[in-house]
């Protein structure tokens, strides 16, 4: 049996998101896609068999269900809010939040200043300890003292020496997702699309879904952190009967 070699799939593709009301222009890219992405259509039948009969004469559908799973290798809080089933708005993406930071720093002399990757909130959130976190040091004459928010100077024991300095920082333009207590999922569109090895396109569209699940973001010290999302589709009641679930689309 002949195979044409340009309608072989190979690679994820990409899936873009916005919420089911938004106009196509606020398509969003969900991230860079890892590994396989599983598009799932379940169905559940019926039968109808006469009684003097051993075989089924019709067979109905009673329930269809669509999932579509994805890995997103890279995390950007903007794309993956609507993911997470929050409401998009300005104001829950953009806020001032207070970070925790932590870099090891190298001292040298009593007169030389470190400067600190960020700006601490107050001296007081400072914590310096030696790099195996046995020993604390305190600020003063003998453990460091501090001239500013970002400079620190070695005191006593901690001359020529290096260490982990934790502090907290804040940014007035942070990205951040607050969730909790919310009853109702964020609904979106979803469009996966894959790209043939002729340079054709297809696309499976999910007009309404909501995640399913929630997500799990493994930090490893061994690969990159991935994170694992799924959508289940919602039935369009304003789409005809047997349209309303999904499409999936090939280019000419």
């Amino acid at each position: 049996m002949a195979v044409e070699t340009v309608n072989l799939l190979l690679g994820p593709g990409e899936l873009f998101l916005k919420r089911a009301t938004d106009g196509s222009a606020k398509y969003m890219r969900v991230g860079n896609l890892k590994g396989v992405v599983h598009f799932a259509y379940d169905l559940n039948t019926t039968e109808q068999q006469p009684g003097n009969r051993l075989t089924a004469v019709r067979r109905d559908k009673t329930s269809e269900k669509v999932t579509l799973k994805a890995t997103v290798a890279d995390f950007k809080i903007n794309q993956l809010i609507m993911a997470l089933g929050q409401t998009v708005s300005t104001t829950q993406i953009t806020l001032t939040h207070t970070l925790r930071c932590w870099e090891e720093v190298k001292f040298r002399t009593s007169a030389s200043a470190i400067t600190l990757g960020n700006s601490a909130v107050s001296m007081t959130s400072v914590v310096v300890t030696s790099i195996d976190q046995a020993t604390k040091y305190t600020r003063g004459a003998t453990g460091y003292t501090m001239t500013s928010v970002t400079k620190i100077k070695p005191k006593g024991s901690l001359i020529n020496k290096a260490a982990m300095v934790a502090y907290d920082s804040a940014d007035t333009a942070a990205t951040a997702i607050r969730s909790g207590d919310k009853l109702n999922l964020q609904i979106v569109s979803l469009k996966f699309s894959h790209r043939l090895s002729n340079g054709k396109f297809i696309t499976i569209e999910i007009p309404k879904a909501t995640i399913t699940g929630g997500l799990t973001i493994p930090f490893s010290a061994t690969e990159y952190t991935t994170q694992d999302i799924t959508f289940s589709a919602l039935g369009d009641v304003t789409a005809v009967p047997g349209r309303s679930l999904f499409n999936i689309i090939r280019e000419a």
